[in-house]
């Protein structure tokens, strides 16, 4: 019976959301943030009571535009947000660094007294 506790509870440990930053105020980053293309049009489909295949093709083709352009400001996107959380973390780390060799300096002040 205790064969089966101990992957069950890491399988129920590993379904946790895991904490994340937040980014420029917009909310934890996670599994849950939702990305949408601003940039991009999406096209509408044909409706016409005959069939139309140019019109179809035609629709063929600004569906792969609209999905080019998708990847296009999806992985612009996704370079900025990399550099500004790299960014972050950078600040974040210099922050803690050196408050700490304040913290350090400080003490070994107090203790030459």
């Amino acid at each position: 019976m205790r064969q089966w506790i101990v992957p069950v509870l890491v399988f129920s440990l590993a379904s946790i959301p895991a904490p994340a930053g937040t980014l420029g105020g917009f909310g934890d980053i996670g599994a849950m943030t939702r990305w949408e293309a601003t940039g991009c049009t999406k096209p509408r489909a044909p409706f016409t009571f005959k069939p139309d295949v140019d019109a179809f093709n035609r629709y063929i083709d600004q569906v792969n535009a609209y999905t080019d352009c998708v990847y296009r400001e999806a992985s612009d996107d996704i370079m900025e947000a990399t550099s500004a959380i790299k960014s972050g973390a950078r600040r974040a780390e210099e922050d803690v660094l050196r408050e700490s060799e304040y913290a350090r300096t400080s003490l070994q002040q107090q203790l030459r007294r």
